[in-house]
């Protein structure tokens, strides 16, 4: 919902995915590395900013548990470091070091913990892997036993674990990037692809599956979508 705010490890499996919808979807993602309050040069030592984020803690949980008024001061504090990153001129790296050191102060004074019984880097890795492979054969006829190979897993197993950490189905997760892949078809006025083209370029063996796959994610056919956005 807006303003929710999510917060992952490294090496966790994540992803965003955008169905149409009349409200368009904005989001702000930071990438950081720990080493940002870890420089004793600069006097950002306090490693208890990092303890929410640190693989020991089995209390981790991705949403965080945040009231309204919160939710305001967090998004005030991103808005700022987004205008000083794009602020080429008068970036102020201290400033933005600031206010995240902030952001994570605060995340970590209301962070809820929530028990549940972690799945391990072993599990992260391995469907990881899996789905760097999904990514590299998305116009290829590939089955969920390919994908529990590359994972080392029985077929069972590796759809039990990825909707544990991934929240939906492997062959979900996999048609929702074959979709989003064809959007990106469907949007590109210099190939200006038939829609039988692109069904063959996102994996699908026919226009018909690819209407029908394409319609259930999205709400619209290829056609509509493709309409609406011309």
């Amino acid at each position: 919902e807006t303003g929710d705010v999510f917060l992952f490890r490294s090496m966790e499996p994540h992803y965003i995915f955008e169905v149409e919808s009349k409200y368009p979807l904005k989001y702000i993602s930071f990438s950081f590395s720990k080493n940002i309050l870890l420089s004793e040069k600069e006097g950002w030592i306090d490693k208890s900013f990092l303890n929410i984020i640190e693989d020991k803690n089995e209390n981790f949980v991705n949403k965080l548990d945040l009231d309204n008024k919160s939710r305001s001061v967090l998004k005030k504090l991103i808005s700022d470091i987004e205008y000083e990153l794009n602020d080429d001129n008068h970036r102020n790296s201290y400033v933005i070091k600031c206010k995240f050191l902030e952001i994570l102060t605060r995340i970590s004074d209301g962070y809820a913990l929530t028990p549940h019984k972690p799945l391990g880097n072993f599990y992260h890795k391995d469907i990881n892997r899996s789905i760097i492979y999904m990514n590299q054969h998305l116009s290829d006829q590939i089955t969920l036993e390919d994908l529990a190979e590359v994972a080392q897993m029985g077929v069972s197993h590796y759809c039990a674990m990825f909707k544990k950490l991934m929240g939906i189905s492997p062959w979900r997760f996999f048609l929702e990037h074959r979709v989003t892949l064809a959007i990106k078809y469907l949007t590109d006025p210099e190939t200006n692809y038939k829609i039988t083209k692109i069904s063959s370029l996102c994996g699908f063996n026919n226009t018909v599956n690819f209407n029908k796959v394409f319609k259930n994610i999205t709400g619209k056919t290829p056609s509509e979508y493709r309409k609406n956005i011309i």
